[in-house]
């Protein structure tokens, strides 16, 4: 399944295929900032280079940017006030490759979101089952979250980690499958002992910082304790 997320980009930094959708008619430029922006633009200026933009003093506000490259030309943004533009970023589609116990892809984690992710795995740690081809996206996106918001001992969480990736190798191979010979491979790896350094790599090198989103769930919920209660749960009910 192809999983996509919107991420920020500087426009000088963007592809054609990123710029794209942001294509535009000087026929219709007033229509497509609208469409693009939910604004009704006062005027118009053409940029070659978006990260020197000065909008003159004699232009009625709000102002289009227009980014012309290879002779097409973008709408880029809209500025409100006259004068020097910050560099210039745009939304562009990101493809997210999840495959398991994969690097972290970038991802924006929405509260939500980060709930429901944490209660899926709270569930898959205490029953391991047979994780399915559609369910590898939040199988890999529950268990960052997790390591983000860990509170414990990270060895712990290691082990934890470990433990359910024993399992779920044993189920797999009770139908027929060859994980424990395909993840490593991966990741260049030879076997699963190797594939376990490399998780436990993983964990002990990355270093997380929290973005609004995700400090505003800290302050909503205490995510720490709750796991800390799951994790007893889960090492003295095996």
């Amino acid at each position: 399944m192809q999983t996509y997320c919107d991420k920020k980009k500087r426009v000088r930094d963007c592809s054609e295929e990123e710029l794209s959708q942001y294509r535009i008619d000087m026929d219709y430029v007033n229509s497509r900032f609208e469409l693009l922006f939910s604004k009704k633009i006062q005027s118009h200026i053409i940029v070659d280079c978006e990260s020197n933009i000065n909008i003159p003093e004699s232009y009625n506000t709000p102002t289009g940017i227009v980014y012309r490259k290879n002779r097409k030309y973008y709408a880029i943004g809209v500025a409100k006030k006259t004068g020097k533009v910050d560099s210039l970023c745009i939304e562009v589609k990101v493809h997210l490759k999840y495959t398991l116990w994969g690097p972290k892809q970038p991802e924006p984690w929405q509260y939500f979101q980060i709930l429901k992710s944490i209660n899926w795995r709270i569930d898959l740690y205490k029953t391991p089952r047979y994780i399915k081809r559609s369910e590898i996206a939040l199988f890999e996106r529950s268990r960052w979250m997790i390591f983000a918001f860990w509170g414990e001992d990270l060895d712990k969480l290691i082990q934890l980690e470990l433990e359910l990736m024993t399992k779920l190798m044993q189920i797999d191979r009770r139908k027929g499958g060859s994980m424990n010979k395909n993840i490593p491979k991966l990741y260049g790896l030879k076997n699963v002992r190797e594939l376990r350094e490399y998780i436990t790599n993983q964990y002990k090198k990355i270093k997380f910082s929290f973005n609004a989103a995700e400090e505003e769930f800290l302050q909503k919920v205490d995510l720490a304790d709750h796991i800390k209660y799951v994790l007893l749960e889960t090492f003295h009910n095996p």
